[in-house]
């Protein structure tokens, strides 16, 4: 699962936090399975064809790279 975040220094660590806390959130195959990826909200802004290549570029470079929204 891919979840939109904003980018600011706190905002990952503070969305971790609450969805820690996040009881539905917790049950949720994805999150169950460490598999929840943060793409920022400036690389998915526009949807115009190459952007929506690069966003597709850094879906699969998430991926491979394994950095995930700990939970």
């Amino acid at each position: 699962m891919f979840v939109v975040i904003c980018d600011s220094p706190d905002y990952e660590e503070e969305l971790n936090r609450k969805l820690r806390e996040d009881e539905i959130w917790r049950s949720l195959p994805a999150a169950k399975h460490n598999r929840i990826y943060p793409l920022r909200l400036e690389e998915c802004w526009s949807c115009e064809g190459l952007s929506l290549e690069r966003q597709l570029e850094k879906q699969v470079e998430l991926l491979l790279s394994g950095h995930r929204i700990q939970h």
